[in-house]
């Protein structure tokens, strides 16, 4: 009886703490040829981590740990030559609102693979941004965000608030602008590609990629 009472109460506890905790994950594979753009609105997300690769697919994965993790979904359309991806959740659950998120852990992670020579757009009011890759185009704007690009190719314009940005490059003409922050380029003999950053209390540092 005793063992019993012991391994009910020990089902319970793991009950509890898979609500309290609990992970709600989405993903999605688009193969198509004919997309050339992709705009990511990307509110309430916290982390992303972007490659490109040399096929034409583009993989998506999110993972999201909340109480509340069934609130908060991708939306995603194609129109023309752009794929259109978008976060929904209610209201309630943007960060700083008390009446849900003060009193729980609230994290959603993406991870997105898609074809070098993409123009690809976040939109974003705190997700630090992490990738690899060649592009024809990037553009980032995050509020509380960091950008680190560990292997980066391609034209860019990256727009933080507080948030650091970090990049290793090659051919690149750099134009870097920080308020409050700290400023370390390297110098750069090719200048294929124009790579704009600006930041209002972040560090901006540009390294020569090998």
């Amino acid at each position: 009886m005793i063992f019993k009472q012991i391994f009910l109460f020990l089902l319970l506890v793991f009950l509890s703490i898979q609500k309290a905790y609990p992970q709600f994950k989405t993903s999605f594979e688009i193969n198509n040829n004919d997309i050339k753009v992709v705009w990511f609105q990307a509110n309430q997300v916290s982390k992303i981590k972007i490659k490109t690769h040399k096929s034409a697919y583009f993989k998506f994965n999110s993972s999201a740990e909340s109480t509340y993790k069934t609130e908060l979904y991708f939306y995603y359309r194609i129109q023309n030559d752009s794929l259109i991806i978008k976060s929904i959740y209610p209201k309630a659950l943007e960060f700083g609102d008390n009446k849900m998120t003060s009193m729980q852990s609230f994290s959603v992670s993406v991870t997105f693979d898609l074809p070098q020579q993409s123009q690809l757009i976040i939109e974003s009011d705190l997700a630090s941004v992490e990738g690899q890759g060649e592009f024809e185009y990037f553009q980032l704007n995050t509020k509380s965000g960091h950008c680190n690009l560990k292997a980066f190719v391609g034209h860019a314009d990256i727009n933080t608030f507080n948030g650091n940005i970090k990049i290793n490059t090659k051919r690149a003409d750099i134009k870097a602008f920080s308020q409050n922050g700290m400023i370390k380029i390297d110098s750069f003999y090719s200048k294929k590609n124009q790579i704009n950053l600006k930041s209002v209390n972040g560090n901006i540092i540009v390294r020569q990629m090998e």
